[in-house]
């Protein structure tokens, strides 16, 4: 298989695909660690960040390895059938939930801006993880059963491969690929183009306060009238710069959240794209690209612990402390 490749590109390639695969087993890991040993991590938007650090965790403990050996078995399956069936449907399970849960965040998020405190009583701990247990319930509905029914009927022949059940049904895949990434990156466009619009506007509100508090002055009459008046301009301008404190904390959430979309279009799309392709032309894409594009989709599990350590300083302090415990009892 790898005999028109150069043994450094070979070697180099092995060398990322470990870095990927540990990556995402050790900083997930540390990720979920760390929301079960501090309470102070233990809320609503975070519950989803647990649960796609728990989806990455188990793509990187099942899919990467697995499909690693078949790439180096140049693409041969030697497991039995059924345990490709199983690896494949696991897969495209946690491939989904993902998706999924991309587009949950996101929602959360244009929802508190929106709602503001209303929601935050609405959402507890309980009611995020039931939109948890929903979410992966519709990702197996989604993919679950259609590699039994395919498999059954129409997969018996390829003893050797190891793909997709229904990619030879392209009316199936096709359709597949715009409920799983077109209708979702559309989702995620709209959305947070709504957050970085409220979040403008909000702003745009508090600097108008602002301006009208500072531009404003009282006309004095006594030295008591001219202490009171000092004491409200300075309170006033306290819960002023609290509400603008408040909007640049709005923005810098809004960003983060922004960030993790950007990285997960940047790393769904090109295989997304390259498998919608691949369902309409079978001889279009060469193996090796999609092997790639499938790597480049599974990096953003190992991307993903180092975003929430830039955008949650919590969870940043418990990184280090764990790192700082594991070194102690090294030494």
């Amino acid at each position: 298989m790898y005999s028109e490749f150069p043994t450094y590109a070979v070697v180099i390639a092995g060398i990322v695909v470990t870095i990927v695969m540990f990556s995402a087993i050790l900083g997930n890991a540390f990720v979920i660690l760390a929301f079960i040993r501090d309470e102070k991590l233990r809320i609503v938007y975070n519950v989803y960040l647990v649960n796609l650090a728990l989806t990455d965790l188990l793509l990187g403990c099942i899919s990467m390895p697995l499909f690693a050996v078949y790439t180096l078995n140049s693409y041969r399956w030697i497991m039995h059938r059924y345990v490709c069936t199983l690896f494949m449907t696991i897969n495209e399970v946690l491939c989904c939930e993902v998706v999924i849960m991309m587009v949950i965040l996101s929602w959360d998020r244009l929802k508190l801006l929106t709602q503001k405190l209303e929601y935050m009583q609405q959402q507890t701990i309980r009611r995020a993880l039931m939109k948890v247990v929903v979410s992966w319930i519709l990702s197996f509905l989604v993919h679950g059963p259609v590699h039994f029914v395919f498999h059954s009927s129409d997969h018996e022949h390829s003893h050797s491969k190891c793909s997709a059940v229904y990619h030879e049904h392209k009316m199936y895949s096709s359709i597949l690929t715009v409920i799983q990434f077109t209708v979702p990156f559309l989702c995620l466009c709209i959305i947070n183009s709504m957050i970085f619009q409220k979040v403008r506007v909000r702003i745009k509100r508090r600097e108008a306060a602002r301006n009208r508090m500072t531009g404003y002055h009282g006309v004095p009459s006594t030295n008591n009238l001219n202490a009171l008046t000092a004491v409200v301009d300075e309170l006033t301008n306290t819960r002023s710069l609290t509400k603008a404190s408040g909007a640049k904390r709005a923005l810098r959430t809004a960003k983060n959240l922004a960030l993790l979309v950007f990285v997960f279009l940047v790393t769904w799309a090109p295989y997304s794209l390259t498998y919608f392709v691949d369902t309409v032309c079978t001889t279009c894409v060469n193996e090796h690209v999609t092997t790639v594009m499938l790597w480049v989709l599974w990096s953003k599990s190992a991307m993903n612990p180092f975003l929430y350590n830039y955008m949650s300083p919590g969870f940043k302090e418990n990184f280090k402390a764990m790192i700082k415990c594991q070194c102690k009892r090294q030494q």
